[in-house]
């Protein structure tokens, strides 16, 4: 994986959004603060698959705990017309 986190341990919702826009199938992702925990919304293909525990288990392994949401929200393209 290409994308790299700053080492800081501060947490940024860039990058995370940035991370999950760098993933295989994913459209658009962005992330923000709700209530003190951390939101993602990200849209993927439509014939992705990809659950929301993948997303967080990329986020977790590859970007660490303090910038993986708490909840992601899983939106999927619709299908292009034949």
């Amino acid at each position: 994986m290409a994308y790299l986190a700053s080492s800081s341990t501060s947490v940024d919702p860039a990058v995370t959004a940035g991370f999950l826009g760098c993933l295989g199938n994913v459209l658009t992702a962005e992330a923000w603060f709700e209530d003190g925990k951390m939101i993602a919304r990200v849209r993927v293909t439509h014939d992705a698959n990809i659950r929301e525990c993948d997303l967080k288990e990329a986020c977790l392994t590859n970007i660490g705990i303090h910038q993986t949401p708490r909840s992601i929200i899983l939106e999927r393209a619709a299908k292009p017309a034949a």
